[in-house]
């Protein structure tokens, strides 16, 4: 039993692809830093992220597979989905060795988790994308928070830059306690004070333009309006949107205290 141990970036898991080949050698566990071993009689082998090494493999992937396939491996690792690192290399050892068209056969066990994976992490940015609820600050500042399963919040900042490119905002990750500000030109990485949000991600009220805070009355009212009771099917409501969305729909929050 064999178990590499890594940095858990990018260019150390294929490091990592690159190691194996020197070494010949297939691991049986890949983890990051203070992750233990399954197994009590692995053999540990750290591996140093190689910039030059990385390269040389992220260079020979892209010329066996399209660019969008080699962006969807790089996309999976992003997320951070725990247990994916062994499949990942495994797959990409694969594609060497056996040529791209192992990407197709499902029968694989590495090709079905890395399918699976993709599935998962494509829809969770999506739901990003569709359950964001911006605030607007005093000083125009459209802010939404968010508490994603994986790290998706990058993989729609151009959906919103995009839709919103005449006006500045912000979407925070609260989970991970990371943000993406734009200015009207760019996206720029930004953390936040605790004290300025609370934990479903509600600017302070003192922070907030007044008419943002008649713009959140008049939604919840018309959300609550429009709601027949009697045709309330929570069952389905909660498969379109899901319960852990909740906390962060402003329709879905009391009524904010008054600004004072």
């Amino acid at each position: 039993m064999i178990a590499y141990y890594y940095d858990k970036s990018f260019d150390g898991l294929l490091t990592a692809v690159f190691e194996s080949f020197e070494r010949r050698q297939v691991p049986d566990e890949i983890r990051g830093p203070g992750e233990s071993a399954v197994s009590l009689w692995s053999e540990p082998v750290r591996i140093v992220s190689d910039p030059a090494k990385a390269d040389r493999v992220w260079h020979a992937l892209t010329k066996s597979i399209s660019d969008a396939q080699a962006n969807r491996l790089f996309r999976i690792h992003y997320s951070g989905m725990e247990e994916i690192d062994l499949p990942l290399v495994r797959l990409i050892r694969k594609i060497f060795l056996q040529g791209p068209g192992i990407m197709e056969n499902f029968a694989d066990p590495d090709v079905l988790a890395i399918k699976k994976a993709d599935r998962r992490v494509s829809r969770e940015a999506e739901r990003v994308a569709q359950f964001m609820r911006f605030q607007q600050t005093a000083d125009h500042v459209y802010f939404a928070a968010c508490g994603p399963d994986y790290d998706v919040v990058p993989m729609v900042l151009g959906h919103f830059r995009d839709r919103f490119a005449d006006q500045h905002w912000m979407v925070y990750d609260m989970r991970r306690k990371k943000g993406y500000y734009f200015d009207g030109l760019a996206v720029q990485w930004v953390t936040l004070e605790s004290d300025k949000i609370d934990s479903s991600g509600d600017v302070n009220a003192g922070v907030l333009s007044e008419d943002e805070i008649l713009f959140q009355r008049l939604w919840k009212q018309y959300f609550r309006s429009i709601c027949i009771d009697q045709r309330l099917n929570l069952k389905l409501h909660r498969q379109k949107v899901p319960k852990k969305y909740w906390k962060y729909l402003t329709e879905k929050k009391q009524d904010m205290p008054e600004k004072k």
